[in-house]
């Protein structure tokens, strides 16, 4: 899925347990920590493609980067490493789904890395242009609004903060 999507995945699931700003940053960070392996791309398309999908799409990096969340967040350890490693596969899910190379070809993930190279997909998912996507999008774009109107707050709290305090300063 599209990388806008994950992050706002990320800020929606951060708004479920009772956490402050910085910590829904964070789950918007560990829910598109996973295409960090997609940087190659600014070396070339080749090393795009031989390593998107591979090596932030696995349990080890999801387990590296809730280790993290627990250091930096030592508060709420727990919770935040548990919601990292949640939506860092809920990241692997939705690409699994929503990132089809093109003709009906999955694109897997290759869950076990560095100590197995299979790849794991599934066989009834769309290319990421699919309307699938979009649908999925806009019902978090809903859902996104519906927050900001009862909790009077946005992803753009930590973002852009002086954005934000102007969608409210008229109320």
């Amino acid at each position: 899925m599209h990388i806008p999507t994950h992050v706002l995945s990320g800020w929606l699931i951060g708004n479920i347990p009772p956490l402050n700003k910085q910590q829904r940053l964070w789950c918007m960070f560990a829910a598109a920590a996973p295409d960090l392996d997609g940087l190659g791309i600014v070396i070339s398309a080749q090393a795009y493609a031989d390593y998107h999908h591979i090596h932030g799409h696995n349990w080890l990096a999801a387990l590296v980067i809730s280790a993290i969340a627990a250091g930096i967040f030592r508060s709420q350890r727990v919770l935040m490493a548990v919601m990292t490693c949640v939506l860092m596969h809920l990241h692997f899910f939705m690409d699994m789904l929503g990132s089809f190379r093109g003709a009906g070809i999955p694109w897997g993930i290759k869950y076990n890395f560095p100590f197995s190279k299979k790849s794991y997909a599934v066989d009834w998912g769309w290319e990421l242009g699919a309307w699938q996507n979009y649908v999925i999008t806009g019902i978090m774009i809903v859902i996104m609004i519906i927050i900001a109107i009862k909790a009077r707050r946005t992803p753009l709290e930590t973002l852009a903060p002086s954005l934000e305090k102007k969608l409210y300063k008229n109320e």
